[in-house]
């Protein structure tokens, strides 16, 4: 599936799906500081949300969101399915 990030509002990144324009997954910083805490959380479906964690940086909660669809398309049955 091919994926993009889209920068939101400043504290804001979604990952949406290219194909659907759905977003699949979404980064936020917790607080007002300029560095801080970012969330993640990823979209499996419209309806489900899952939180992945907190993180120390944009670029860690960013690539926690991609590594998990990267296991998910990984995961032959899932494939199958879609």
């Amino acid at each position: 599936m091919s994926r993009q990030w889209h920068n939101g509002e400043t504290p804001l990144h979604y990952l949406y799906a290219n194909t659907q324009g759905r977003i699949i997954g979404e980064t936020a910083l917790l607080g007002h500081a300029r560095k801080g805490m970012h969330s993640c959380t990823v979209y499996p479906t419209p309806t489900e949300n899952i939180t992945l964690g907190v993180y120390v940086s944009f670029e860690s909660a960013k690539n926690m969101i991609e590594l998990y669809w990267q296991q998910k398309d990984n995961t032959l049955m899932e494939n199958l399915i879609e």
